[in-house]
């Protein structure tokens, strides 16, 4: 996809890749380039950067700085609006799967864009909304710790999951349903979407995601902050590992 955006210094090329991400391609097979160093960086619209040339992101000035330094590095990334930990490490998974499948090598570096503004909520089923910029959790994956300790896949409504996986009709009328809105998308938490007065009169914060910066070891947020970081720990073993 490409597309012209504006910026205080004008027009500029917004473009995606043949994967969907912005950036440079993840792999140039066949292209004889080879790198000392593989970077990939991880994470939701931060990476994306609608009004940010590809430049100035993140990935760019990294793979920019370490090359000033005389390293031979490429560094790409995977993002998508909305993501929270557990999507990107799904995400991370598919991206590794894809290179074993095509005998490129993984990365030597894989670095977690964690935003603590909707990271946190997005971590939660029941929290998810609770951030201004929630894209909500009606198709969401969650990650959640299993009896064995195994990370089991589930969401908000697992029975429509798993009609979607296995049945077409279905998923167009599921689709049907979103496009006229009898469906909401952005389906979150009780209580997420409370207006400014609703939640001043109910004697609470004035936006729902302040409440990760209370302190009290009994709330939701506190609970998701646990979630968060173990997830964050997952990722970072998953990682290792491979």
């Amino acid at each position: 996809m490409n597309l012209t955006l504006p910026d205080e210094e004008g027009e500029f090329p917004f473009r995606l890749n043949s994967h969907g991400f912005r950036g440079p391609e993840l792999a140039i097979e066949g292209s004889g380039e080879s790198v000392a160093e593989q970077v990939i960086f991880v994470g939701d619209s931060f990476l994306i950067g609608y009004r940010v040339r590809e430049e100035n992101l993140m990935p760019a000035v990294t793979e920019s700085g370490l090359r000033q330094q005389g390293r031979s590095v490429r560094v790409t990334s995977i993002a998508s609006d909305g993501y929270g930990t557990a999507q990107q490490l799904i995400l991370l998974r598919r991206h590794l799967a894809w290179r074993a499948e095509r005998h490129l090598p993984g990365p030597d570096v894989v670095v977690l864009c964690f935003y603590t503004g909707n990271d946190v909520a997005e971590n939660s089923m029941d929290l998810i909304g609770f951030a201004r910029d929630s894209s909500g959790g009606y198709i969401r994956p969650f990650l959640i710790p299993g009896d064995d300790g195994r990370l089991t896949t589930t969401w908000l409504h697992p029975g429509r999951a798993w009609l979607r996986r296995v049945s077409r009709v279905y998923q167009l009328a599921e689709l049907r349903l979103l496009g006229a809105g009898r469906i909401d998308s952005r389906e979150a938490a009780p209580g997420a979407l409370l207006t400014d007065a609703e939640r001043s009169a109910a004697d609470l914060l004035p936006r729902a995601n302040l409440n990760l910066l209370a302190i009290d070891p009994e709330s939701e947020w506190d609970v998701a902050w646990a979630e968060s970081m173990e997830l964050v720990r997952r990722f970072d073993e998953e990682v290792r590992a491979t």
